[in-house]
C-alpha cells in the first residue's frame, strides 16, 4: 500500500513539474538591426541564428518583395521581424528623394528582373552615389535619425549599418546622443573605399570615418574587426547569399583571425580596399568596420565630455 502511494505521489509531483515547465516563456531572443535590409541576406541569416531582427529598407520594391517571401512572412507573424520602409537622415519626420538605380541595358546572360534589383540595391538620398555608372529615378520616402530609432525600437544587441552614404551620419548622431548601456554592444558600418578616395585627394564624400572612430572609441568602442566582401562573389550570388552574416566573436577579420584589434592600428589606414578605382568609384573588394563595445568604459564615457 506504501509502494503504491509512493508511486501515486510520483506520477503527481511529475505532472505539475511538467505544468511548471510549459508555463515558463522561453529565452527571450536577442534584437538585432538590419539598417539597410536591401535583399534581405542578413535579414534571413540573423532570423536563421535565432535572433529577433528589426529591418529597416528606404527602397519600397525592396520592403514589399522581401516582406512577402515565406520565412519573413512567418517571422512577422510570429513577432520575430519587423520591416520599416523608412530612409535614415539626420533628422526624423521629413520625406526625401530616395534615388534609385537602374540601367536599361541588361549584361548578357543575367536575368533582367534580378539585375535590376541587384542594382536597386545601390538606391541612396544622394543622387550622385546612387547614380554613378547608371540612371536612376527617385521616389518620396518618410526618414527618422538612428537616434529616433533607438528611442523607438530599443537598444539591439547588434546594430548592421549598411544605407549607402549615411553610415557615419547615422553613427555620429547615436554616439553623439548616447553613451554607457543605451549603446548596442555590437555594432558595424560599410567601409566602401575609403582608403582610396583619400589617397586620391577625394577625401571622404561620406564623411569623416576617422574621426567617427574616434568618437566611437571614446564611447567605449576600443576593439575593432573587418569583414570582406567581393565583388564577384556579391554579383555572382545577386546579392542574396555569400555571406554568412557573422558578427561579434564568430567574426574573423579580413578571412583570417577572430582576434580584435585595437583602434590606435588603424590610425593610418583601414586596409580595406581592393582593386578600387576613382571612375565610378567602384571597388573589387571592400569591407565593414565591426566594433565591440567596452561595458567599463562606455559607462565611464556618460560622465565625460565628447572629444
Amino acid at each position: 500500500m506504501a509502494y503504491l502511494q509512493l508511486l501515486l505521489a510520483l506520477a503527481v509531483a511529475t505532472q505539475i513539474s511538467w505544468a511548471l515547465r510549459l508555463q515558463v516563456p522561453e529565452e527571450t531572443p536577442k534584437l538585432v538591426f538590419d539598417l539597410g535590409m536591401n535583399t534581405g541576406m542578413d535579414t534571413e541569416n540573423f532570423l536563421k541564428m535565432g535572433y529577433k531582427v528589426l529591418a529597416v529598407e528606404a527602397n519600397p520594391m525592396l520592403a514589399k518583395e522581401v516582406g512577402s517571401r515565406p520565412m519573413e512572412m512567418e517571422a512577422r507573424t510570429n513577432g520575430k521581424l519587423k520591416i520599416l520602409n523608412v530612409g535614415i537622415s539626420n533628422s526624423s519626420g521629413e520625406t526625401l528623394d530616395f534615388w534609385i538605380p537602374s540601367n536599361p541595358n541588361t549584361p548578357v546572360g543575367w536575368d533582367r528582373e534580378k539585375y535590376e534589383k541587384l542594382l536597386s540595391g545601390g538606391g541612396s538620398f544622394t543622387a550622385a552615389f546612387a547614380c554613378r555608372g547608371a540612371s536612376c529615378y527617385s521616389v518620396k520616402v518618410p526618414t527618422m535619425s538612428c537616434t529616433k530609432l533607438l528611442e523607438a525600437e530599443g537598444n539591439p544587441y547588434y546594430m548592421k549599418i549598411d544605407i549607402e552614404g549615411k553610415d557615419i551620419s547615422c553613427l555620429m548622431d547615436v554616439m553623439e546622443n548616447r553613451c554607457g548601456s543605451q549603446l548596442p554592444p555590437y555594432v558595424s558600418f560599410e567601409n566602401y573605399g575609403f582608403d582610396t578616395w583619400v589617397a586620391k585627394g577625394f577625401g571622404n564624400p561620406l564623411g569623416d570615418a576617422k574621426k567617427l572612430m574616434a568618437l566611437m572609441h571614446a564611447r567605449g568602442y576600443t576593439q575593432w574587426k573587418r569583414s570582406r566582401t567581393w565583388a564577384s562573389v556579391y554579383a555572382e550570388k545577386m546579392g542574396v547569399s555569400g555571406e554568412d552574416s557573422a558578427f561579434g566573436e564568430d567574426l574573423l577579420d579580413l578571412e583570417t583571425t577572430k582576434q580584435w584589434k585595437p583602434t590606435s592600428d588603424f590610425s593610418k589606414e583601414f586596409g580595406c580596399d581592393v582593386n578600387c578605382t576613382t571612375q565610378g568609384f567602384i571597388c573589387g573588394g571592400w569591407c565593414d568596420m565591426h566594433a565591440k563595445l567596452d561595458p567599463v568604459v562606455a559607462k565611464e564615457s556618460c560622465k565625460t565630455k565628447l572629444p
